[in-house]
């Protein structure tokens, strides 16, 4: 309900309905825009590569890199979880200074780990709350055009937000599907390399053998040449014709 500044009421706006639609939506929508696609084998590359770092392929190292950025902010999400814990169940044996210094490291833990789906989900918070400001009646009309810039803020930021998590995902997955490829082919260059060489091995190692098999054929084709018969000559046949015993 929008008040003008005498408090008379002037129209009436579905703010109310807006806010319903986005607090319903609100996950969906999260969801939707920071979805991955990541296939098994991807998986398996972006989290374990069998390979060592250095045998890596350029979308394997940059999946890794994405992994292991994610470790670091889940283990900092899990500081903060411990530190909450801490300050919560505190029997009195923490001195003001130690809660100060823990508070400190928590604070300073969250801003480092605050990631797009994070700041998405601040910002619909905020979004949300002004919306049900204005739909409490309390603001004026010069109130309202104010809050409704700041919501024309918030929109604007969120929409950004949800652009750069689709974008990031998209990215992802062409790179899950960029490290299979290179993976394929560096295992297909592999497989040619080691047949080439099993054909060439044999060669070298027996080169030995190889020239002894060879001046063994020669000897063969020199015995064969002594062992083949003579036709004689015609004196000889009568010769051996008149001298048989």
């Amino acid at each position: 309900m929008l008040i003008s500044k005498t408090g008379n009421s002037v129209s009436s706006i579905p703010i109310q309905a807006n806010w319903q639609k986005h607090t319903n939506n609100e996950q969906p929508v999260i969801g939707e825009a920071a979805e991955v696609f990541i296939s098994s084998k991807a998986r398996e590359l972006a989290k374990a590569p069998e390979a060592p770092d250095g045998d890596l392929t350029p979308a394997e190292a940059e999946l890794k890199s994405r992994a292991d950025a994610k470790d670091i902010i889940q283990q900092r999400k899990d500081r903060i979880k411990e530190i909450d814990k801490q300050l919560a169940e505190d029997d009195g044996t923490l001195t003001d200074d130690d809660k100060s210094i823990l508070q400190k490291e928590r604070d300073k833990l969250e801003a480092e780990s605050k990631t797009p789906e994070d700041k998405l989900h601040e910002l619909y918070a905020k979004k949300h709350k002004l919306e049900k400001d204005i739909d409490s009646g309390k603001y004026t009309t010069d109130d309202i055009a104010v809050i409704g810039n700041e919501i024309a803020f918030y929109s604007m930021g969120i929409e950004e937000l949800k652009r750069g998590i689709k974008e990031d995902a998209e990215k992802e997955q062409q790179l899950e599907i960029q490290a299979i490829q290179e993976r394929g082919d560096l295992d297909v260059d592999t497989a040619r390399a080691k047949e080439s060489t099993e054909t060439e091995i044999p060669e070298a190692v027996s080169l030995t053998e190889a020239l002894a098999a060879q001046v063994e054929r020669i000897t063969e084709q020199n015995e064969a040449r002594v062992s083949v018969p003579i036709r004689p000559s015609k004196n000889e046949v009568h010769s051996t014709k008149y001298h048989q015993p």
